[in-house]
């Protein structure tokens, strides 16, 4: 459960700014009987002695003198502390350690010379390629790779991957059609190009049809990080050929969802689909698709669903940040997918929040606990951050 206070704001400076608090401090820790206190119960015992019966008696009732040899003393002293120091090290990395996905250090610029013409660099290193027309580069969420986009192919747009510092063709030149990339995933190359005909997956080398046109009139494409799940829509293939249905893909084959609803995001590793559903009062509300069970699931106090505000995502993708709209008004809602396929949302501000990492390596957060979340102001400028808390 939540705690009532469950969105704090960050402690503000005497000059009047906002300072960030240690990441931490924006978390409530419930560690009653914990691995911590386990090892602090286990290092008392370790250093208390056994009692023995006084004089050590023995047999016969002759007192016999108990003489410990100091070297071996010191040897028991000095493994068992080595003993204690390596559990100390377990419990500590298994206490604080992260599931964040952070940056690479890697850095990728496009810009032109003096005659118009582009130039890509890449940790400051100038690609030695000659492009042929506009530019634009996309690094990867973790920046471990890049997209590099060249409008001035012979049958259309060639799209490059980035590599360390080396460029190759994600699209081949012998493709029909170099389309424009209508998906890309965002943690391994690979694109979905329009080609005309067809829109065709590229990755590791190689390329697959997703969905043919043939007057279907495929739109609205997303696909997940790792590119093991693409949602879109296109009108059915069973019905009366003017319905617009949902379709997931994965392993090479299509499944139709019952609804119509407009994919807007798919968790990193593809186990997740939300996506908006309009009805005829012109309401939209935001579903979840387990792509397990293909079972879609409505996402809780989502009515009213913000279409032109992003989801946010953990890591996982079982926790989002969503906005609603009523009038002028925007909210953003904390969600938690559970396994047994109910959720639970709830509201933590009548403003547009985004989440910020206090860590700058972080690039996508495990969970948004914890997380610092900045208002988003009119012109886009971020304004007074708060942080999420949760009783644990």
């Amino acid at each position: 459960m939540f705690l009532k206070n469950n969105l704090h704001p960050a402690a503000a400076s005497a000059s009047g700014g906002t300072s960030r608090p240690s990441f931490r401090d924006g978390m409530t820790y419930s560690v009653g009987n914990s691995e911590a206190e386990e090892f602090n119960s286990f290092n008392n015992h370790a250093g208390s002695s056994a009692k023995r019966p006084a004089g050590g008696n023995r047999p016969g009732g002759k007192k016999q003198k108990f003489v410990v040899d100091k070297r071996v003393l010191i040897i028991g002293i000095a493994a068992a502390a080595a003993v204690l120091l390596l559990i100390a090290l377990i419990i500590g990395a298994a206490l604080f350690s992260s599931k964040d996905i952070t940056y690479e250090n890697n850095t990728y610029i496009a810009y032109t010379d003096g005659d118009g013409k582009y130039h890509v660099a890449v940790n400051g290193t100038v690609l030695d390629h000659e492009f042929l027309g506009n530019v634009v580069v996309t690094p990867a969420a973790d920046n471990s790779f890049a997209y590099v986009e060249d409008d001035g192919g012979d049958n259309g747009t060639i799209i490059y991957l980035i590599k360390g510092k080396k460029l190759e063709e994600l699209t081949p030149t012998t493709a029909s059609i170099q389309g424009l990339a209508v998906a890309k995933a965002s943690l391994v190359p690979a694109v979905i190009v329009d080609e005309g005909d067809s829109f065709r997956l590229y990755i590791d080398g190689t390329d697959q049809t997703v969905v043919k046109k043939q007057s279907r009139d495929p739109e609205n494409f997303q696909i997940s990080a790792d590119a093991s799940t693409i949602a879109y829509n296109a009108l059915s293939k069973d019905e009366d050929g003017a319905t617009r249905r949902l379709y997931i893909w994965q392993d090479g084959s299509s499944e139709q969802i019952r609804s119509s609803a407009v994919p807007m995001a798919i968790s990193n590793s593809g186990d997740y689909v939300f996506a908006a559903n309009t009805k005829t009062d012109g309401t939209t509300s935001l579903y979840v698709i387990t792509t397990k069970d293909m079972e879609p699931n409505p996402v809780d106090k989502s009515t009213g669903f913000d279409v032109a505000q992003p989801i946010q995502m953990n890591r996982k993708g079982n926790e989002i940040l969503f906005c609603t709209t009523n009038g002028e008004t925007s909210s953003t809602y904390y969600y938690h997918f559970k396994k047994n396929g109910e959720g639970e949302s709830v509201r933590l501000r009548d403003r547009v929040l985004l989440p910020i990492s206090p860590d700058p390596e972080v690039s996508i957060l495990d969970t948004f606990v914890g997380a610092y979340l900045s208002v988003v102001e009119a012109d886009g400028s971020m304004g007074a951050m708060y942080y999420l808390n949760k009783e644990l």
